[in-house]
């Protein structure tokens, strides 16, 4: 999608890769889902979350939701993290493509 955001059938697989950076050859290839629930979180997101259903990955987040979203469900939880991980996935493909790109 133009806009930056993802839709996926499991709402959770939010990895793209960045451009690669010409000079050093390098993929960056963040997990930004992981990185934007560390803002709702108390606890890490499993390794095997990308396995997980999507009423496994809902139990979770409520069950170790930070607690101003305690009371959050998962299903809501999970949307603000997807919001927060297209946002940053947007700000670093155009940082990525910005730095590719000659003055």
């Amino acid at each position: 999608m133009s806009d930056g955001t993802y839709s996926y059938s499991n709402r959770h697989r939010m990895h793209e890769s960045l451009p690669k950076n010409n000079t050093m050859n390098i993929d960056i290839t963040p997990d930004f889902y992981r990185i934007a629930s560390e803002f709702y979180l108390s606890e890490p997101l499993p390794d095997n979350y990308l396995a997980m259903a999507d009423n496994e990955l809902d139990a979770f987040l409520e069950d170790n939701a930070w607690e101003p979203f305690q009371y959050w469900r998962g299903e809501d939880l999970d949307e603000n993290i997807r919001a927060l991980s297209n946002r940053m996935h947007k700000i670093a493909k155009e940082a990525a493509n910005n730095a590719n790109t000659s003055i």
